[in-house]
């Protein structure tokens, strides 16, 4: 033989309480939150890699372009609208050289403009004649 439940139940047994209803709606609040926060904060360092890496290459597009380092120089300009300065300067504490053509060796640093961030300063040395 096959008992069954009284037919009669408490109300309170039926379902979810009001408080358990808010508890649940704020704890996938939370989580919703710190997921929406999580993909903003991906989203301002995936930008900000960006600016740096168009800056990198404005940067050895201009030291790619050549320039006559000799006295030392500063130039500067824009490419893709990124403003950029390059700075020559003869390092006067490199060895000189014997013999044969003067060859000289420059500090070049070339600053690009990035926006919203501080300025890229990309720092190298070349040898040109003196």
């Amino acid at each position: 033989m096959i008992r069954r439940a009284p037919a009669s139940r408490r109300s309170g047994d039926a379902g979810f309480v009001l408080v358990e209803a808010l508890v649940a709606v704020a704890i996938l609040a939370a989580i919703g939150g710190l997921v929406a926060k999580h993909l903003v904060d991906t989203r301002q360092v995936e930008l900000r890699a960006q600016n740096m890496m168009k800056a990198r290459l404005v940067a050895e597009a201009v030291l790619a372009n050549g320039f006559d380092p000799a006295g030392g120089a500063s130039q500067s300009g824009s490419i893709d609208g990124r403003r950029w300065v390059l700075d020559v300067a003869l390092d006067r504490s490199a060895p000189s050289r014997e013999g044969g053509a003067p060859l000289g060796l420059y500090d070049v640093r070339v600053t690009v403009e990035v926006p919203g961030d501080k300025p890229l300063a990309i720092l190298t040395r070349r040898v040109g004649r003196l």
